[in-house]
């Protein structure tokens, strides 16, 4: 059976929380992106919300659970690219709030990812953005009290700042 919307693993630290897809929908009325899976992990005092490949459809229903939203660290949905007019993203990141925001973006970026839209966004928000078409993949350290975020290129983020290991 797969994960959906209220599904929960308890036992380390407090908790991974599947926020999407809906606990029941039509698979004819949904856009197949909307149905990616969107975890939340709780650690101590860390929260990474984890989004995939969600669209427009999927940011406006979870923005009813404005609360569920916030955390510390965001894999950033579809890529960073903008999602209908653009409003949404921005509502969506800002409902987040992250201190550091991955966008999963291929080096040509033929899907226009990530859009200036999402950038400034997170910019305007403070938060630390990292692509992976700029720097490889990234591997996140917690101990769920602070973290570390390294680079598969072997450029790590501490206190917020980019030093080479």
């Amino acid at each position: 059976e797969a994960a959906r919307e209220g599904d929960a693993i308890y036992g380390f630290g407090e908790g991974v929380y599947v926020l999407n897809p809906p606990a029941v929908f039509d698979p004819e009325k949904i856009e197949l992106n909307d149905t990616s899976l969107v975890i939340k992990i709780l650690f101590k005092n860390t929260a990474i919300l984890f989004c995939a490949d969600i669209g427009e459809d999927a940011m406006a229903r979870l923005l009813a659970k404005r609360d569920a939203l916030k955390s510390d660290i965001v894999k950033v949905p579809h890529h960073g690219r903008k999602a209908g007019d653009g409003n949404i993203n921005q509502l969506f990141l800002e409902a987040i709030s992250p201190k550091e925001a991955i966008i999963s973006a291929g080096k040509t970026g033929r899907f226009s990812a990530p859009s200036k839209e999402v950038i400034n966004t997170l910019t305007s928000l403070n938060s630390n953005s990292y692509e992976t078409r700029k720097n490889g993949a990234f591997t996140l350290i917690s101990d769920g009290n602070g973290y570390q975020i390294y680079s598969y290129c072997g450029i790590a983020v501490k206190k917020n700042k980019l030093f080479c290991t």
